[in-house]
This record gives C-alpha cells, sequence and structure tokens, in this order.
C-alpha cells in the first residue's frame, strides 16, 4: 500500500462559453454581448476613397505617389486594427490557447 497526503485542488475560475455571431461579435455564456467592431466600416470608407483618387491621378506624376502612399497608408491601418481587434476580443484569446482546452458549446 501506498500512503498519500491528500491535497486541496487549487481554486479555478469559472468556465465561459462563446456563441459568433452576426448581430453581435460574440455573446458569452454569462450574458455578456461583445458589439461587434466598426472600425472595418470606416476605414472601408477611407481605402475607397482613396484608391479613387489614385485611379484619377495621371501616371508618373507626383501626386499620383501621394496618393499611392495614402492608399498603402489606409491598408496598413485597416491590417493594424483587424490585428488588434482579433487579439482583444475573446475570440482572439482563444485562438492563442491550446485547441485541448476549448469546450464544445452544445
Amino acid at each position: 500500500m501506498v500512503e498519500t497526503d491528500d491535497e486541496p485542488l487549487p481554486d479555478t475560475t469559472p468556465e465561459v462559453g462563446i456563441d459568433l455571431g452576426l448581430s453581435h461579435f460574440a455573446v458569452l455564456s454569462n450574458g455578456t454581448e461583445v458589439a461587434s467592431p466598426r472600425f472595418l466600416r470606416r476605414a472601408g470608407k477611407k481605402l475607397k476613397k482613396a484608391q479613387r483618387a489614385l485611379s484619377r491621378t495621371q501616371k508618373g506624376s507626383h501626386n499620383k505617389e501621394k496618393a499611392r502612399l495614402k492608399v498603402a497608408r489606409a491598408h496598413v491601418r485597416v491590417a493594424d486594427a483587424r490585428k488588434t481587434s482579433t487579439t482583444s476580443s475573446p475570440h482572439g484569446s482563444r485562438a492563442r490557447t491550446k485547441p485541448s482546452t476549448w469546450k464544445t458549446c452544445r
């Protein structure tokens, strides 16, 4: 026979399920609703406007180069905003955890 000491397990935090949707970005099982990120709509409009301005400029002109840089900056802003929202949302935190720790909500 082997004698062992019974040590109590550490307290754990309650688990929360995540439901990703269209009307809300995410709804947690505890009732918390995470709003859909609106940055893409604003950034998309700015990007669209910058691309239209770029297409109207004359090839080889200095203004064409300025417009091209403006479009490039708009693309970077969209990419950075997507990256930030993904890592700060519940969905992003799930992406950084091991699949073995995910719970299926049924």
